[in-house]
C-alpha cells in the first residue's frame, strides 16, 4: 500500500495520484511499497512451505488488497486454499490468473485441473488416506495368506508311513 503524503490515504501500488485528495504519489514511495510487498510475499512463500497455510493466505490476501493483479500473490493465495482443502476458493484465484495471463499454459492447466476435480467431486488422496490404504492392503494380504495356509493345512491328507500298505 502506498500512503499519500498529503492526506495519508492508502492507495494501490500503481497509483500515481491519491484516490482521495488527488495529490501526486511520489515514485520513491511506490518503489518502497513494492519492496515491502516483495518481502511480504517471500515471507508468505516461506510460511506456505512450512505448512502454515492460514498465515500465508493472510499475507497473500493482504497483498492483493493493494495490488489486485499481483501474479505471485494470486498464486500463493490459490496454493494456500489448496493446502486448506478449499478447491472452489483456489479456483477463483486460478481463474483470475488465466484472465490476467491467457497465454500461460501452466495457469490454464492448473485451472482446468481444479475445475475437473470439483466437477468430479473427488480429489487426490492426502498422505493419511494413502497410508491407511497401504496398511489396509497389507493387512488384507496377510489375512488372505494366513487363511490360505490354514485351509491347505486342514485339508492336507497325511502321507502314508513308509512300509505301510497304500
Amino acid at each position: 500500500m502506498v500512503t499519500c503524503p498529503r492526506c495519508h490515504t492508502g492507495n494501490l501500488l500503481d497509483s500515481e495520484f491519491c484516490r482521495k485528495c488527488g495529490a501526486g504519489v511520489p515514485e520513491e514511495a511506490r518503489t518502497a511499497a513494492r519492496g515491502r510487498q516483495s518481502e511480504t510475499l517471500v515471507e508468505a512463500d516461506r510460511l506456505l512451505a512450512a505448512g502454515d497455510a492460514d498465515a500465508a493466505l493472510a499475507l497473500a490476501v493482504g497483498t492483493l488488497d493493494t495490488d489486485p493483479d499481483s501474479p505471485r500473490a494470486l498464486t500463493l493465495a490459490m496454493e494456500a486454499h489448496l493446502k486448506r482443502g478449499e478447491k472452489a476458493l483456489a479456483l477463483t484465484y486460478a481463474d483470475r490468473l488465466v484472465e490476467l495471463f491467457p497465454d500461460s499454459e501452466l495457469d490454464r492447466l492448473r485451472r482446468d485441473y481444479l475445475r475437473e476435480s470439483l466437477e468430479r467431486g473427488s480429489s487426490l488422496p492426502d498422505a493419511a488416506q494413502r497410508r491407511y490404504a497401504i496398511v489396509a492392503g497389507l493387512s488384507a494380504t496377510v489375512f488372505l495368506a494366513g487363511v490360505g495356509y490354514f485351509l491347505t493345512a486342514a485339508t492336507r491328507v497325511p502321507a502314508p508311513a513308509a512300509g505301510s500298505p497304500p
